[in-house]
């Protein structure tokens, strides 16, 4: 017998899966979703650090993009001012980011190659 709490629930988890449903649709309707779908699959199996900086800056592009569309008229002095701190934060962080990969491509083929010999 269900208890109350999951009768009040079941209309809301049905709501969301026919919007899931729908904008799973929606976005297979859209051509070249596909091979989006395979680039997250792949880029995520390999490296889902990866994936979560590359949806961060997806996102920082197109919220870029817009804030731009909407502040046209505006002047520079709007512009975030960033303090030598925190530039220097960002370039270590990419710096990091990048050695990472790099250090991960090195051991692959590294391994790679061992298993050849």
């Amino acid at each position: 017998m269900p208890t109350h709490s999951s009768a009040v629930l079941q209309p809301i988890f049905g709501f969301l899966e026919f919007a899931l449903d729908k904008a799973e649709r929606a976005f297979h309707a859209i051509p070249g979703s596909a091979v989006v779908i395979r680039y997250i699959q792949s880029s995520h199996r390999n490296d889902p650090g990866r994936t979560v900086l590359e949806l961060l800056l997806f996102i920082f592009a197109l919220w870029t993009v817009f804030q731009s569309r909407r502040r046209a008229g505006l002047a520079a002095k709007n512009f975030v001012k960033l303090t030598e701190q925190v530039r220097g934060f960002f370039m270590c962080l990419a710096l990091l980011l990048i050695g990472s990969y790099s250090f991960r491509r090195l051991m692959n083929s590294s391994t790679n190659g061992s298993r050849n010999h």
